[in-house]
């Protein structure tokens, strides 16, 4: 029960903006963790929804959080391209705009191929004529299929609204100018959208298209620090997959996957028993691919290729969209706003029949699935874990090795490289966030294995290579690399 104030208690939480959605996951994690509950200004940790710059004062001003409180708020990322589907579409475009074709290709492979077009009655935007070159050379491509599958999405739009519609791109559309001309008047409504390919055959499970839904926290945006949960969570359609013209409007089908707004009425037809993660081996007992490779050992393919692919490829959605938080993170530095800032992320996946990893939705807003789907996905212990690695019960292990920590870092700033007090602190968090990991979680950045997987990626990053890394970043990277630290807590669980 909720109380104004709140006694003996060492931790205190309070839910911010969206707290109905937040009761079923984040306050009950709270709660098992023995921290309480208040409304009043003495809480540590501030979790709701993410608000954009803009709203930070009036945040400010009306939780009135304090030095050292936990705030699930990176700003800039709330108002940057990341928190819609649409929203990376847009940014793709703009990172291929920026890249060129060749150096796009490495850097802005992340999701499948976008542009953003602008129609208004006849008249349509620049976009348009490289929609048309572009879609004319996949046409020709030895092993394409036609017709070819675009999905449409506004590019600028509210929480809550929802327009997506996939149409066919026909090869008597791209026979002339003027057929293609035609098609976006018929196929495009007016305004302003954002097209991109669709996977036309997407890995199934049970014979239904099945997305992923992963886990991200980033508890650091300088220097970057994240980390990934090293399953994700399936999400199955509620119809066979079927890739043919006439079933291009079956949202339920093709994109509200499991259950969603209008697809309730289908709740009978999930898969029983459902898998509840990547972890599982039921999932691997009843996904497919490609035809062709009926005998692939999925369970291998999924940690050799396709996981690998979903780590990079959030990390390069992270880095290409950190300017604008970088920004913000040192004006909040400079005027003293001793937070901890957090963001939880929940980037959804479409995989290809051959492994191909596509981000089709990168959700910043701090909910959780436990809190829409708790009947099929059981994840508190997962939260509770996460809640612990940010420091929601005050590293309680940190005693243990504290006077070595702190010997351990003078040596590094006095030997390998000079550190402020900002960059000791940082070193610090990110050992105890490392010594208090548990469930599954895991540092995907900085990490000594990134080279594993990354090739000439990894390379470009270390380099600096479009100013990717800040000095905080470096000094992170130089401390893993050569200093001791504790034991990550990966073999505990929190129950």
């Amino acid at each position: 029960m909720l109380t104004a104030t709140v006694h003996n208690c060492s931790k205190k939480f309070r839910l911010g903006e969206g707290k109905k959605h937040l009761e079923r996951s984040v306050a009950s994690a709270f709660r098992e963790l023995g921290v309480c509950e208040t409304v009043e200004s003495d809480h540590d940790v501030l979790w709701g929804e993410q608000w954009d710059w803009a709203w930070e004062p009036r945040r400010r001003n009306s939780f009135n959080y304090k030095h050292g409180n936990l705030v699930n708020t990176i700003p800039g990322f709330q108002d940057t391209r990341t928190n819609a589907p649409v929203g990376l579409a847009r940014m793709h475009v703009a990172c291929t705009e920026r890249c060129g074709p060749d150096r796009a290709r490495a850097w802005c492979a992340y999701t499948k191929r976008a542009f953003c077009i602008t129609r208004l009655g006849s008249e349509v935007s620049s976009g348009v004529a490289d929609f048309y070159k572009y879609s004319m050379a996949l046409a020709l491509e030895q092993g394409v299929k036609l017709p070819l599958f675009w999905i449409i999405k506004k590019q600028r739009r509210s929480y809550g609204s929802h327009f997506v519609r996939i149409v066919a791109l026909r090869r008597r559309d791209l026979m002339s100018n003027g057929n293609f001309e035609r098609w976006i008047n018929v196929s495009i409504p007016e305004g302003h959208w954002a097209i991109q390919e669709y996977v036309k055959r997407p890995l199934t499970y049970r014979a239904r298209k099945v997305d992923v839904r992963a886990w991200g926290l980033v508890t650091s945006i300088n220097p970057l620090r994240v980390y990934l949960l090293d399953g994700a969570f399936p999400k199955v359609s509620t119809f066979a997959y079927n890739g043919s013209t006439t079933q291009l409007a079956n949202e339920c089908m093709h994109v509200i996957m499991p259950l969603g707004e209008g697809c309730m009425a289908y709740a009978d037809q999930l898969v029983r028993p459902y898998p509840p993660s990547t972890r599982s081996r039921l999932f691997f007992e009843h996904i497919r691919g490609d035809r062709s490779k009926i005998a692939v050992n999925w369970t291998e393919t999924w940690a050799e290729e396709v996981w690998p692919q979903i780590v990079i490829k959030t990390l390069m959605v992270l880095i290409e969209s950190r300017s604008q938080p970088l920004k913000l993170d040192r004006l909040i530095k400079g005027a003293r706003r001793g937070r901890k800032r957090f963001l939880f992320l929940s980037p959804d996946f479409v995989i290809d029949a051959n492994g191909g990893a596509h981000m089709v939705d990168l959700n910043a807003n701090g909910l959780m699935i436990g809190d829409q789907y708790a009947e099929l996905f059981d994840v508190q212990n997962e939260t509770k874990a996460a809640m612990v690695m940010l420091g929601v019960t005050g590293f309680p292990s940190a005693p243990e090795y504290a006077a070595e920590l702190r010997a351990a870092i003078g040596d590094f700033c006095s030997q390998v490289a000079p550190c402020d007090g900002e960059d000791k602190a940082a070193l610090a968090e990110l050992v105890h966030e490392e010594r208090h990991m548990s469930n599954g979680w895991t540092r995907i950045f900085p990490s000594e294995l990134l080279s594993r997987h990354w090739g000439s990626l990894d390379h470009s990053i270390r380099k600096g290579d479009r100013a990717t890394l800040t000095a905080q970043d470096k000094l992170t990277d130089a401390f893993i690399r050569t200093t001791w630290r504790p034991g990550h807590g990966g073999d505990q669980y929190v129950s």
